[in-house]
C-alpha cells in the first residue's frame, strides 16, 4: 500500500512475507498492463511484437481487382483480364474471346520446341533465326513459317496440354480466337510445357522483348526480385486489338500470371495506355520477392536470374524492371552488375547487347 504522499507503506503487522511478495508482483503486473493499454512508456518502448510482424509478413498479396475494373470501365473499348497467384484466380470477363493477333506466337514457340524433331536435340542456327525475331520483336513472317512447321494438330495438342478452353484456330493465324483465361492457363504452365533442355532459351526470349515493344505491363516498375516474361499482340497497330500476357517470377519462388485483352480502342497508343493502367492497378502493392540468404536455392528453383548482363530494357531481378533509353544509331545499352552502361558496336557481341530495328507489326498475314 502507499500513503497519501505516495511513499510505500510498511507491510501490515503479522502478514506473511510470501503474501507481501505476491501482492507486490500483482500490483506491478497491473501497472505494466495499464501502461501498455494506455500507450504509456511500456508501449512506446516496445515495437510491433515479433508474432504480429510475422503475421503481417505472411499476409498474402492480393491484386487490386476493384481498382483495375474501375479504371477499365472509364477507358474506351472492350477490356477483359485475368490474374492468378498460386491456386487463386481473379477474373473480369476472362472467358470473352478475341482475335489472338501475336499472342499466338507464344504457342508457336512452345509447339516448335516440343515437336519431335526439336525437343531431343540442341537448337540450330536455323531454329534461332526463326524463333528469336518471332518473339523478341514480333516478326510476322517468322511466325508464319513456324506455324507452317508445327501445324494445327500440334497447336491443338498444346492447347489441350495447357488446359486452354477457348482456342479456335483460323487460316490467318492472327484471327485465331483466344481469351484472357486461356492465356493465363498457358503462361501458368510454360515451364512444364517447354522441354527442360530448351526451357532457359524460351525464358530468355520472353524476358528480352525489344525496348520499343516494352509498353503496357512492360512499362510498369516492379519491386526487387521479380523477373517479367511477356508477349504482346496488336495486329495492324490501329487499336482494333491490343493484348498482353505475362508471367512474373520471383526469386523467392512466387509467381503471378496475368493476361489483359482489349478490342476497339480508339488508337494503338490508347490501347497501350489501357494495358499499362490495368496492369499497374492489378500489381499495386506487390511486395519484393528477393531470395533470403538463408534460402539460396529458391532463386534457382524459381527460374529467376540474379544480376547479369542482358539486353536493354530487360528485367534485372536485383533492381526490378526499369525502362532504359533506346539505343542510338552507333551505340547500345547493356546491363552490367553496376547498372546500365553504354557500349560501342565492337563490344556488342561480347556484352550480349544487340541493336534491332524498331519495326511495328505488319498487318496480319499468313
Amino acid at each position: 500500500m502507499r500513503s497519501a504522499g505516495g511513499a510505500a507503506a510498511a507491510p501490515r503487522r503479522g502478514a506473511r512475507p510470501s503474501t507481501v511478495r505476491v501482492r507486490a508482483v500483482c500490483r506491478a503486473a497491473t501497472l505494466g498492463l495499464a501502461l501498455v493499454l494506455c500507450g504509456g512508456p511500456a508501449a512506446a518502448a516496445s515495437p510491433t511484437a515479433p508474432g504480429v510482424a510475422a503475421r503481417q509478413a505472411a499476409t498474402p498479396w492480393i491484386p487490386d481487382v476493384a481498382a483495375a475494373r474501375a479504371y477499365a470501365d472509364r477507358r474506351p473499348g472492350t477490356i477483359s483480364f485475368v490474374v492468378a497467384q498460386g491456386a487463386r484466380t481473379w477474373s473480369s470477363h476472362g472467358a470473352r474471346t478475341v482475335p489472338a493477333a501475336s499472342l499466338m506466337k507464344t504457342m508457336f514457340l512452345v509447339a516448335h520446341l516440343r515437336s519431335g524433331g526439336v525437343r531431343g536435340r540442341a537448337l540450330r542456327a536455323a531454329d534461332r533465326r526463326l524463333l528469336d525475331p518471332m518473339i523478341r520483336r514480333s516478326d510476322d513472317l517468322a511466325a508464319t513459317r513456324v506455324r507452317g512447321l508445327v501445324g494445327d494438330a500440334r497447336l491443338r495438342r498444346l492447347g489441350r496440354a495447357a488446359r486452354m478452353r477457348d482456342l479456335r484456330l483460323a487460316a490467318v493465324w492472327g484471327l485465331s480466337r483466344t481469351s484472357a483465361r486461356d492465356q493465363v492457363a498457358l503462361f501458368r504452365r510454360l515451364d512444364d510445357l517447354v522441354p527442360a533442355r530448351h526451357r532457359a532459351y524460351a525464358r530468355r526470349l520472353l524476358e528480352t522483348i525489344v525496348p520499343s515493344q516494352r509498353w503496357g505491363v512492360g512499362a510498369v516498375d516492379l519491386p526487387a526480385g521479380w523477373t517479367l516474361r511477356f508477349k504482346g499482340g496488336w495486329g495492324s497497330g490501329t487499336g482494333a486489338v491490343d493484348h498482353q500476357s505475362a508471367l512474373l517470377v520471383g526469386e523467392d519462388g512466387r509467381r503471378v500470371v496475368l493476361s489483359i485483352t482489349t478490342t476497339r480502342n480508339r488508337s494503338h497508343a490508347g490501347g497501350k495506355e489501357t494495358l499499362r493502367g490495368v496492369a499497374a492497378r492489378l500489381l499495386r502493392g506487390l511486395p519484393a520477392a528477393s531470395a533470403t540468404p538463408a534460402d539460396p536455392g529458391r532463386r534457382a528453383a524459381s527460374g529467376a536470374r540474379g544480376p547479369r548482363r542482358t539486353l536493354e530494357g530487360a528485367a534485372s531481378p536485383a533492381r526490378g524492371l526499369r525502362r532504359a533509353p533506346a539505343a542510338d544509331a552507333g551505340r547500345c545499352r547493356a546491363y552490367r552488375p553496376g547498372g546500365w552502361t553504354t557500349v560501342k558496336p565492337l563490344l556488342l557481341r561480347r556484352s550480349g547487347c544487340q541493336r534491332l530495328p524498331k519495326t511495328p507489326e505488319r498487318p496480319l498475314v499468313s
